[in-house]
């Protein structure tokens, strides 16, 4: 299509110019034979010879048609023209569509069996304008092919999953910034998410023990679900080692299968839960320990996914108040059926902590979470309740000497809360002997550093990564004679 690239000795092929200009270039384009022009008959003939050496399925690789069009008259260009020049963009469009499903199907032919859509320019759009400069085209190069599709888009595309999904995708591979685990429950069950390993900071960067630490996270993360397949967030660039790749093949190999009848077990779980079904959750809660489940995968497959959708629905206007709490005392039968399971054999080896949610605020489903989840990771946890005055995080300070303070908040009001506690603990001497972390659905990283706290955790999980750090920076500390006392 006259596209003349430089390849870099580590990189992929870069465009030097682009030729489409304005509608008299774009009629001068002429549709390329993928078995005959540029390096297109390479890649069809490079199908042909995996094809005939595997029995794996194979998979076809296309741009996506914006990112095309990005490619023919420059990504600048072609983003300001769904604004200036909607109808020559259609025009382009529907060219780079012509062009796609011809090479989509020389792939096909050559022996493919899925075909996957690469769309890095799409993050550059909002999602009406995704859907009509994008996801309306890809949705007609899928339905020309009845093989199995997936779709790629740079970024966090999470703020167009319903646009992702109306292309008709049956499986969308996602960027290292979306949250897997959040999204997960936001997809029909019979589309694949695919994801999501750093391929820069991790597999580029990281040693193979870090690639197995991150495989290993988002695996436990994303095992009660049926619908994933682990892989990473982008294309990997060309020099990452080859010992990195082998450590997160030998991960996944190792790592244990949720059985299908348990993982279904936790889609059911959540769906009771998301329905405020208390009797059901608590059934369910329990029928999953007595089928050899371990505590914590009931917590984090089953009861934090539903809870977390329903705080996403509510914020959403989806369901009011009297949902949520019905769906709160669900929960809290479900934790009440698992909790001596989850703190059975734990100590408190790892450290101390006193949790509380501030004065002003009766909310305390986030505080419990991250309570067990802190209990079950073998943390030792001083739960002071809800609604707690600064004076008795202080005097709880004195009496436990623990090396954390956690505090909770639900609502905005009640954040004042948090700096007048971190205060006291100031005035009292106190502070230098903790570290405070803050968390809940209206606190921020900026607020946490403007009261003066130590970490800020967006939920249970992070919470006890959080705490973890923070426990073994208070023991750095207390090891170079900067801390005096909190010993336990």
């Amino acid at each position: 299509m006259g596209l003349k690239a430089r390849y870099p000795d580590f990189g992929a092929p870069v465009l030097e110019e682009h030729p489409v200009t304005g509608p008299e270039a774009l009629a001068r384009l002429k549709l390329p034979n993928p078995c005959r022009d540029g390096r297109l008959p390479v890649n069809v003939e490079a199908i042909r010879l995996i094809k005939g050496r595997t029995s794996k399925p194979v998979i076809g690789s296309l741009t996506g048609p914006f990112t095309l069009a990005g490619a023919l008259c420059g990504p600048g260009s072609v983003a300001m023209k769904t604004i200036t020049e909607p109808q020559f963009l259609y025009s382009l469009l529907a060219f780079c569509t012509r062009v796609l499903k011809g090479y989509g199907e020389a792939l096909l032919a050559a022996g493919a069996d899925v075909l996957w859509i690469s769309e890095p320019l799409g993050s550059l759009l909002s999602p009406a304008q995704f859907w009509q400069f994008s996801g309306r085209y890809i949705q007609e190069i899928f339905t020309a092919f009845p093989v199995i599709n997936m779709l790629h888009i740079c970024g966090d595309t999470s703020y167009m999953l319903k646009e992702m999904l109306a292309t008709g995708a049956q499986g969308l591979s996602l960027d290292t910034r979306v949250n897997l685990a959040t999204l997960v429950t936001q997809v029909p069950g019979d589309v694949v998410l695919i994801g999501n390993i750093d391929p820069v900071g991790v597999m580029l960067e990281g040693t193979p023990q870090q690639v197995a630490k991150a495989t290993t996270n988002l695996l436990v993360d994303m095992q009660p679900y049926k619908n994933f397949i682990v892989s990473t967030g982008c294309s990997l660039p060309f020099q990452v080692p080859a010992a990195n790749i082998e450590a997160l093949m030998i991960t996944v190999k190792e790592f244990p299968c949720l059985i299908p009848s348990h993982a279904d077990l936790l889609s059911s779980l959540r769906r009771a839960l998301l329905s405020g079904h208390i009797a059901a959750v608590a059934s369910l809660s329990k029928e999953g320990l007595e089928a050899g489940m371990d505590a914590i995968t009931i917590l984090k497959g089953g009861l934090i996914p539903a809870i977390n959708q329903a705080g996403e629905l509510y914020q959403q206007q989806k369901i009011f108040i009297p949902e949520l709490l019905l769906i709160s005392q669900a929960m809290y039968a479900g934790l009440e059926i698992i909790r001596p399971a989850l703190v059975q054999e734990k100590h408190g080896a790892r450290g101390k902590i006193v949790l509380g949610t501030v004065q002003g605020d009766l909310h305390d489903i986030g505080k419990n979470l991250v309570g067990l989840m802190l209990a079950a990771n073998d943390f030792q946890v001083i739960d002071l309740g809800k609604d707690v005055a600064p004076e008795e995080f202080a005097a709880a300070v004195r009496e436990y000497r623990p090396q954390v303070v956690g505090l909770s908040a639900l609502t905005t009001t009640s954040m004042k809360s948090m700096e007048k506690i971190v205060q006291v603990l100031k005035d009292d001497g106190l502070k230098e002997l903790v570290k405070v972390i803050v968390g809940g659905a209206p606190v921020t990283p900026e607020f946490a550093r403007r009261i003066g706290a130590d970490a800020y955790a967006t939920d249970a999980a992070a919470a006890v990564a959080e705490v973890a750090n923070l426990i073994d920076l208070w023991i750095k500390e207390y090891q170079d004679g900067q801390a005096s006392t909190g010993v336990f």
